[in-house]
């Protein structure tokens, strides 16, 4: 087996794990992203005083083209051909995170993931959607094939009155309104802001714990749940992931008793007379940690084979 060493590049933070003997990410090394001015630095960080991998594969949180990907939510700019250089590095390949996370899914096992709704499985593409810092998308078409999407720069709209308001706040000064401003984690401190106006900021976590206290914390929690619904039904019509919707959030496993599951189905298949074919599409929270190194280990077996 190759000495490979594994990377999982994100706008708050980056993680890396080699690849042990048996074909399993090892330990994960957690570093911050912003206390880094590169991917070299952090690289040169993990790689001290520790055996020179022969392939690094990193999966960054932005679009991948000719080997190279600007992250969207941070400044790090990572250059395969470039790192390949500067570490003298056998090989190194980069692809979008979400894409990594796609090729996790035919390892998941049974209790990796949580049904929210329609069928325990289906046979068919099957649509990966990352809320973090921001969102990503990946569709998984069939073994060892996955395409690495950007749905979270795609314009969101809304014909409810009662949303108009808040997303207001959420737009910038042009109109323009990506799903990721709407459904990102930071989201819901603008969110709950729109609903207490004046109020100096407070966190997601803040808003979380005061579900049971704060009125305007229960509203936005259900508002923000209706959105992600509405927007992974969307998704998947887009896409025709038949094979079911995975829903990656550190911060929905956080939360607990606190996501309303059946509110987030009602708004997954809330789409008229395509009730029925959503109703058939499993829609699933992937509940085990860093799923993107287990498709990283796939890929890394996969280039042994």
């Amino acid at each position: 087996m190759t000495n490979a060493l594994l990377a999982d590049i994100g706008g708050t933070n980056a993680r890396f794990a080699f690849l042990g003997s048996d074909g399993i990410a090892g330990a994960i090394i957690r570093l911050q992203t912003n206390a880094y001015a590169s991917v070299e630095q952090a690289l040169a960080d993990v790689l001290h005083d520790r055996e020179k991998p022969d392939r690094l594969i990193i999966a960054a949180a932005g679009p991948v083209e000719h080997g190279v990907c600007t992250l969207t939510n941070a400044g790090w700019r990572i250059d395969a051909a470039a790192i390949a250089r500067e570490f003298s590095l056998p090989s190194v390949q980069l692809l979008n995170d979400l894409e990594a996370v796609g090729h996790a899914l035919p390892y998941l096992g049974p209790c990796e993931s949580q049904r929210i709704g329609g069928p325990e499985s289906a046979v068919g593409p099957r649509l990966v959607i990352g809320i973090g810092t921001g969102i990503g998308t990946a569709l998984w078409t069939g073994p060892a094939a996955v395409i690495a999407c950007e749905g979270g720069q795609t314009n969101w709209a809304s014909n409810l009155p009662e949303e108009a308001a808040a997303l207001q706040h959420l737009a910038d000064q042009q109109g323009y309104l990506p799903v990721e401003k709407v459904l990102a984690a930071s989201a819901i401190s603008t969110l709950y802001n729109a609903f207490n106006p004046g109020l100096d900021p407070i966190s997601p976590e803040a808003v979380i714990a005061r579900r049971d206290t704060d009125r305007a914390a229960a509203d936005t929690l259900h508002l923000f749940t209706r959105m992600l619904g509405r927007y992974a039904g969307d998704a998947a019509l887009q896409t025709g992931a038949k094979g079911g919707v995975f829903l990656v959030s550190n911060m929905l496993n956080h939360w607990g008793q606190a996501l309303d599951r059946a509110a987030l189905q009602r708004s997954f298949t809330g789409k008229g007379k395509f009730h029925g074919y959503l109703d058939g599409i499993p829609l699933r929270l992937v509940i085990t940690p860093d799923p993107a190194f287990t498709g990283l280990a796939a890929l890394a077996r996969t280039g042994e084979r």
